[in-house]
């Protein structure tokens, strides 16, 4: 069935006595291969069955996996092995020209094999060759035009492709589906197709609406920029709508309105693009199912001139003077055979459904609500918009109570004779003070102090205030000696002493001779842990330790 027509099959009628011929044979196996390729493409379709995966090998190589297809006039094709080709090696593919889209196709072929001698014609004593077996087979080639729309059909039965702007490097083309269902939202298409060596696009227009309105959140004039640093050759801006009347609505882009901006080219698109969509009151899929049927079978056989099925759409990225593979699309066109056992299993998601689809559109949104609240999930319609709104209250997360409590303070200490500790060393004299009870103020508990001293000021007990220091010196500060941060009149080293139970601690510091009748000042910072479990486990042993204390001196009374 070389022809896209329908031709009436004869088939052979055997009677004792009949002069088989050549003839007779080949018509025996046409009229087989024909019914069988009518039915494959009525009943069936065209595109890949299983299989038949593209995927680069390397920069300029690729391989086709084993599969098998049906082609546009029924027959079928199968790849029994992985095909693993360069590019340059393939049929079609042209080197002149780098940057740009290619398409891997995949067509049936058949050779024949085994050649044999054959006696010719009774008016020749000659002999001639003739194959002895036709092999079915497949060719791989390259196309490097995009298809035209036009050719798939079962796609124009539920939507409309009309081409905006085309040159050689970019594509722009409108889709708006055939049928809607009134307040139905509904999806619009700007699809651009650009290749890969192409500067960033950018992309403005205005939709022209007749009978419909754009969904919310929409724009009248959609503006697309291609931004960071990673490029697609295929781009889709998708825009709802809702039809509100029954009957035909026009959607499309208004005369003129087309801004386009390759780089820093800027292109004025003159022409505008109308679709009219009908919308129906029932379900849309009747309707795509009524023009299923009521095409002529004439309709029903045409088929790209081919009859080739597009494997892969192939992005080629110029550089210096040769190309790389950027990226492989498979099956760009949805050229699929699918399953009716598969079919019959899968969810209410496709055109085949017959479950009319959704008259409203969804939207949602979330908010805060306070600490202590339970989740809260409410529900607006929308009956004019026909919008649900679901909102979303979503507690806020308690704030963790801090696990450390901290209290600082100072303390002036007057170093003399009277209350110090004097321990002669050698040629030199250490003083040790130590201060009363200080109480921290965090109250019973394990408690860590970190006591320092100011830089020590030169002059008399006269003031009642001290001056505010520059330098604190925590730990022993005699390791700053004999450097520019050193005090030189020697190393002060300081502690502390804590005393749980009361809440209070102590702080010593022992300091050289020549700061005899000085004053100086002692810094302190308190560090409690205060998780409950240890408050309660601190509370419980204080509680211990007051009546400890209390039995102490009932005793010391008695």
């Amino acid at each position: 069935m070389k022809s896209t027509g329908y031709f009436p099959f004869e088939r052979n009628h055997y009677f004792y006595g009949k002069l088989l011929t050549v003839r007779d044979f080949e018509s025996e196996q046409v009229y087989f291969n024909n019914k069988r390729r009518l039915l494959n493409r009525l009943l069936h379709g065209c595109g890949v069955v299983a299989g038949l995966q593209v995927a680069a090998v390397d920069e300029k190589t690729i391989t086709v996996e084993a599969g098998a297809a049906l082609d546009y006039w029924g027959r079928e094709i199968v790849v029994p092995a992985p095909v693993t080709m360069k590019l340059t090696m393939m049929e079609g593919f042209v080197n002149n020209e780098y940057s740009k889209n290619i398409y891997l196709c995949l067509a049936y072929d058949e050779k024949g094999k085994e050649p044999v001698h054959a006696l010719g014609n009774q008016a020749s004593a000659a002999t001639v060759s003739e194959y002895n077996r036709i092999a079915e087979g497949y060719r791989l080639f390259i196309r490097e035009d995009p298809p035209e729309m036009s050719t798939f059909h079962i796609r124009q039965l539920f939507e409309q492709f009309s081409l905006l702007y085309q040159d050689s490097n970019v594509r722009i083309s409108l889709i708006t589906p055939r049928y809607v269902q009134q307040n139905e939202t509904f999806v619009c298409t700007i699809r651009l197709e650009k290749t890969m060596q192409t500067p960033k696009i950018r992309f403005g227009y205005e939709w022209m609406l007749e009978n419909a309105v754009l969904a919310k959140r929409e724009s009248e004039r959609p503006f697309f920029e291609e931004k960071g640093t990673t490029q697609s050759s295929l781009i889709e801006i998708k825009t709802a709508m809702r039809a509100e009347k029954l009957g035909q609505i026009n959607v499309g882009i208004k005369q003129g309105s087309g801004k386009l901006l390759i780089g820093d080219k800027q292109i004025a698109i003159e022409g505008g693009l109308v679709h009219p969509v009908t919308v129906v009151a029932g379900n849309k899929a009747d309707y795509f199912w009524e023009d299923y049927f009521n095409r002529t079978l004439q309709q029903s056989l045409e088929s790209n001139a081919g009859g080739y099925i597009h494997l892969a759409q192939i992005d080629l990225l110029q550089v210096g003077p040769s190309y790389v593979i950027e990226k492989v699309h498979q099956v760009p066109f949805g050229e699929y055979v699918y399953n009716p056992s598969v079919l019959a299993r899968m969810p209410q998601s496709s055109i085949l459904s017959t479950q009319p689809s959704q008259p409203f559109s969804v939207q949602s949104s979330a908010y805060w609500l306070g600490e202590k609240e339970q989740p809260r999930l409410t529900v607006d319609y929308d009956a004019e918009q026909q919008t649900l709104d679901f909102r979303l209250g979503i507690p806020r997360m308690k704030e963790k109570e801090p696990n450390l409590r901290c209290k600082a303070g100072y303390t002036d200490l007057v170093v003399n004779s009277e209350n110090a500790y004097v321990k002669k060393m050698f040629t030199r004299s250490e003083i040790t003070m130590v201060t009363d009870e200080i109480a921290h103020g965090l109250g019973p508990g394990h408690t860590y102090v970190q006591a320092g001293v100011d830089e020590i000021a030169d002059h008399s007990l006269s003031p009642d205030k001290l001056p505010e220091s520059d330098v604190t010196y925590y730990g022993d500060a005699d390791v700053f000696r004999n450097s520019p941060f050193g005090d030189d009149r020697g190393g002060i080293k300081i502690g502390t002493i804590c005393y749980p139970h009361r809440g209070t601690f102590r702080i010593g510091v022992r300091l050289p001779q020549e700061l005899m009748n000085r004053k100086i000042r002692l810094r302190w910072w308190a560090f409690q842990d205060n998780s409950k479990s240890k408050r309660e486990g601190e509370s419980e042993w204080a509680e211990a330790a007051a009546a400890t204390d209390e039995m102490k001196k009932s005793k010391t009374k008695k």
